[in-house]
């Protein structure tokens, strides 16, 4: 068969004897409103900067939120300011031995939470490796990467007892995808690589787990 036979027989396939299949798809959209309505998201150093901005366009979709904080002023504050719809919850990242009665707590309060989004975080800006300390890398270790994954676990651990689905979001940064010596990026290259892991482990358990790298947060 010449390749102009092949040619035309592969035309008339397409436009002729080939039916192709129609498929009608309603699109609904929903109001930002409605979008997280019944639905509770936990957000740790909620307070201020990227975690308060957040929790208020959670509330402006639906949600109800908890936020955490280790200052007590910063979460009233922020209280006042977000409205009935977020709850405040005092925690330091570094208490990790006080998350299995506090995860316990929320879930026995609310039935459910649906996200946990890891936000609590420092940068110390060390600048070089001269300058860093092992006060200061212990600091933001045990904040960014420590507290972060016992948190995470606490929440597995109910979601998988209680057989629910959820949500993690770890926030990461640009830095987590750069080689780095400091502590801060260190910190966000191991969490980039905990979140492939526990979304290979655990996503058939419904639980999806995601990082976020904003431009505006790090170094």
């Amino acid at each position: 068969m010449s390749i102009k036979k092949y040619i035309k027989n592969a035309i008339r396939y397409i436009y002729k004897d080939h039916k192709p299949t129609i498929v009608k798809i309603e699109v609904v959209q929903k109001t930002n409103k409605d979008m997280f309505k019944n639905k509770n998201i936990l957000i740790t150093g909620g307070s201020r900067g990227l975690g308060y901005y957040m929790s208020k366009k959670f509330i402006y979709d639906g949600a109800k939120v908890i936020i955490t904080g280790r200052n007590k002023e910063n979460l009233e504050r922020a209280q006042k300011k977000l409205g009935k719809e977020v709850e405040i919850q005092q925690m330091d990242m570094n208490s990790i031995d006080k998350f299995p009665e506090f995860m316990g707590e929320l879930f026995n309060k609310y039935g459910h939470i649906d996200c946990l989004i890891n936000n609590a975080g420092i940068s110390l800006h060390e600048g070089d490796l001269e300058n860093v300390d092992k006060e200061k890398f212990e600091k933001q270790i045990g904040t960014n990467l420590e507290g972060a994954y016992f948190l995470a676990k606490e929440y597995i651990k109910e979601i998988k007892e209680k057989q629910l689905t959820g949500n993690i979001i770890f926030m990461s940064s640009e830095r987590g995808a750069q080689c780095d010596y400091l502590p801060y990026g260190l910190t966000k290259v191991a969490l980039n690589s905990l979140t492939e892991g526990l979304s290979r482990k655990y996503y058939k358990d419904g639980i999806r787990v995601n990082a976020v790298a904003p431009r505006c947060h790090g170094n």
